[in-house]
């Protein structure tokens, strides 16, 4: 018989209990700038005790900005918005201030399809604008978002994609700028033969550029997909690196210091209430608009000094975790994965990418420091080297990964080839979609 059956068990748990404070922090950490700037027009419009604060207040003159996203929204046709996307972009960048009127004529001599297919040295002649200017002004907006937009041509777009994109290699590269003309044409047995490779070989190639577009502005143009506005920007300086929160319109919030007299002076009950709320509301608000800058500010520090090499373009991502990040800054895990969910930062040598793909998982090595992203690089290396009669099965992958000092499963071969949309052994020995 169970004597404990009918008696009362005492158990200790331990429970974590937040705050109003800490949950909306959590909150608003969680937000991109999109969704910040969306929720504080709304907290703004409910609220009248949060305030935005404005030059007449201070009796300070307001300091010259750059032509922002709204002054610009009426230089456009609907079909030109994309334009709204760049200047966006360009207002966060070094040169904008000293040379907003020559990005905006640039802006006005591109193509409808996101192109700039105007030879320089016609522009000069029919511009004034001088050479040097022109072709700084014009490398900016290339390294803009999304890959490819103002190249040359569609081959330049096409480069510019597959290097955003990590698949240009030497092979490639030839085969955009030589041959497209010839893979249109179906001339495949000719590119080949001239650049040494199997027709299997050829056919991953010819797959990896129908991942691709020569017009860099689908997606943007006729789609319901929303520009990509990077949270964080970084740019390189003398010192090292320098940090850009893109949260400009939160700084302008403020409680209402009428809100806050008139809450003073009160004598209705309700309307004592409704204000104390209110002020309360706000002051969360601004409270929470601060730690969320700090945090961000301290988590972008840490990734910077971890993955400098990489930033200065000298080395490959460094393994980094979001459970080492927190152990570090020593908040919860789940701190650095709410700050950088859905964040993008903008970088000045690798463009505009998912904050969240700077953290990856180390993979066990012996010699040699390897995350997951490079592992997807040798694996591809290895593939693309493979016999075409005889390609390597994941098992094989794995050993010859082994000898390169990388130990990871076949298991996990498999997977990382499939997140490349590389098809099996057996498939690869079949031959791929494209040119048989």
């Amino acid at each position: 018989m169970d004597v404990f059956a009918n008696h009362p068990v005492q158990q200790q748990t331990q429970n974590m209990i937040l705050s109003q404070q800490q949950l909306q922090s959590l909150k608003m950490l969680e937000l991109t700038v999109q969704e910040l700037e969306k929720f504080l027009q709304e907290e703004f419009t409910e609220n009248p005790a949060l305030e935005w604060k404005s030059s007449w207040r201070t009796g300070t003159a307001p300091a010259a900005e750059p032509l922002s996203y709204e002054a610009s929204c009426g230089l456009y046709t609907d079909e030109e918005q994309w334009k709204l996307h760049i200047l966006d972009q360009l207002q966060r960048h070094p040169s904008f201030r000293a040379h907003a009127g020559d990005f905006l004529l640039l802006l006005d001599w591109a193509d409808d399809d996101g192109l700039f297919r105007t030879p320089l040295a016609e522009f000069y002649q029919s511009t004034g604008m001088p050479a040097d200017t022109a072709a700084h002004c014009l490398e900016v907006l290339r390294g803009l978002d999304p890959p490819g937009i103002f190249a040359a041509d569609a081959a330049h777009c096409l480069l510019r994609q597959a290097q955003a994109r990590g698949l240009l290699d030497d092979t490639l590269r030839s085969i955009i700028l030589r041959y497209l003309s010839e893979i249109a044409s179906g001339y495949y047995a000719k590119i080949a033969g001239e650049l040494h490779l199997s027709r299997k070989a050829l056919a991953r190639y010819i797959d990896l550029l129908k991942e691709l577009s020569p017009h860099p502005l689908n997606g943007l143009v006729g789609g319901d997909a929303p520009y990509l506005v990077p949270d964080i920007t970084l740019r390189k300086t003398d010192g090292g690196w320098e940090i850009l929160l893109n949260d400009r319109t939160a700084d302008a919030y403020c409680v209402s210091p009428y809100c806050a007299a008139l809450y003073q002076q009160a004598q209705s009950p309700e309307l004592h209430a409704y204000l104390k709320q209110s002020l309360e509301r706000a002051r969360l608000i601004i409270s929470a608009l601060a730690q969320r800058r700090e945090t961000l500010l301290r988590l972008v520090r840490a990734v910077i000094a971890r993955q400098r090499p990489w930033l200065d373009g000298r080395g490959p991502l460094a393994p980094m975790t979001m459970s080492q990040m927190a152990a570090q800054l020593q908040v919860h895990p789940s701190t650095v994965s709410r700050a950088v969910k859905g964040k993008y930062i903008e970088t000045p040598t690798h463009g505009t990418l998912a904050l969240r793909g700077l953290f990856s998982q180390e993979v066990s090595a012996e010699g040699v420091s390897a995350n997951a992203q490079e592992v997807r690089a040798r694996i591809r290396g290895l593939i693309q080297r493979e016999p075409a009669d005889a390609p390597y099965s994941d098992q094989k992958l794995s050993a010859l990964l082994e000898e390169q000092g990388i130990y990871i499963s076949r298991r996990t071969v498999a997977k990382y080839r499939q997140e490349m949309c590389i098809p099996s052994a057996f498939a690869r020995r079949e031959g791929p979609s494209g040119p048989a």
